[in-house]
C-alpha cells in the first residue's frame, strides 16, 4: 500500500478568465453601439402639439423618417432624396414608417413625404406628435 508524501499537494485547475473577459467586452459594445444607433432616430424636432396614441410602435415600425424645418428628409440620420426614401420605403415589407415632421416644415414637404411612401406601396404612416401639457391642473391629487 502507498501512501502520499506528506509534502505534497493536490493540484487544482487555473481558472482562465481571458474567454469571459473577451464576452464582457463584446457584450459592452454591442449595447453602446445599439444606443447610438437608438438615438440617431431622437432627431431633436419640435413635433405637432396634438393629441394622439399611447401605443407603443417601435417594435412595429419599419423605419423612422425626420422632416426638418427647412423640408430636409433623413432616414437613420442620412439625408435622401424623395427617390430615396421611396426605395427605402418599398424594400421595407409594407410596414407603417414613423413621421417625425418639425412643426415649422411647410405642408408640401409633408404632402411630398407622405405621396413618395403611397407611390412605394405603403398604405399608412405613424405621425409622431407631442401631446399638449395639460396645465390645467386637472388629474392632479387634491388635497
Amino acid at each position: 500500500m502507498k501512501f502520499a508524501a506528506a509534502g505534497r499537494r493536490e493540484r487544482t485547475l487555473a481558472l482562465d478568465m481571458t474567454p469571459m473577459i473577451d464576452i464582457v467586452f463584446q457584450l459592452l459594445i454591442f449595447f453602446l453601439t445599439t444606443t447610438q444607433l437608438a438615438r440617431t432616430a431622437e432627431e431633436l424636432l419640435e413635433l405637432p402639439r396634438e393629441e394622439g396614441s399611447n401605443e407603443e410602435v417601435r417594435a412595429a415600425s419599419a423605419f423612422t423618417v425626420n422632416l426638418l424645418a427647412d423640408g430636409t428628409i433623413q432616414v437613420a440620420d442620412r439625408e435622401v432624396s424623395l427617390e430615396e426614401l421611396r426605395r427605402l420605403a418599398s424594400r421595407s415589407g409594407g410596414e407603417a414608417p414613423v413621421v417625425r415632421a418639425d412643426r415649422a416644415a411647410g405642408v408640401e414637404s409633408l404632402n411630398a413625404l407622405v405621396r413618395a411612401l403611397r407611390d412605394a406601396g405603403g398604405t399608412s404612416v405613424r405621425l409622431a406628435v407631442d401631446p399638449p401639457v395639460d396645465r390645467s391642473g386637472a388629474g392632479a391629487d387634491a388635497p
